[in-house]
């Protein structure tokens, strides 16, 4: 979780709104994701079992000048791809 949380506060720019020990509210203007500990996650729920996590999701974030977000990912964090531009004229990294 401290990885997920360094990446989201500290690379991207996300505000902590509130957090205990294992889980964390964060929120990025007007947008709000929450990192938990996965060994926290209450028995049956989808994602406390084995295999890997986070697979298939994607968060899309608007942001003014992505330009200049790529360029602070990438001084700050080594698993960043080059910009690119989507057919709907958005321009997008991951």
């Amino acid at each position: 979780m401290s990885e997920s949380l360094t990446f989201y506060r500290d690379v991207l720019g996300f505000e902590v709104m509130g957090e205990n020990a294992s889980y964390k509210s964060l929120r990025f203007g007007e947008s709000r994701i929450a990192v938990q500990d996965v060994r926290t996650l209450e028995p049956g729920h989808p994602l406390a079992g084995p295999g890997k996590r986070g697979l298939g999701v994607e968060f899309v974030l608007e942001v003014g000048d992505v330009t200049a977000l790529h360029q602070r990912v990438q001084k700050q964090w080594a698993h960043v791809t080059g910009l690119k531009r989507q057919a709907w004229a958005s321009r997008i990294f991951a």
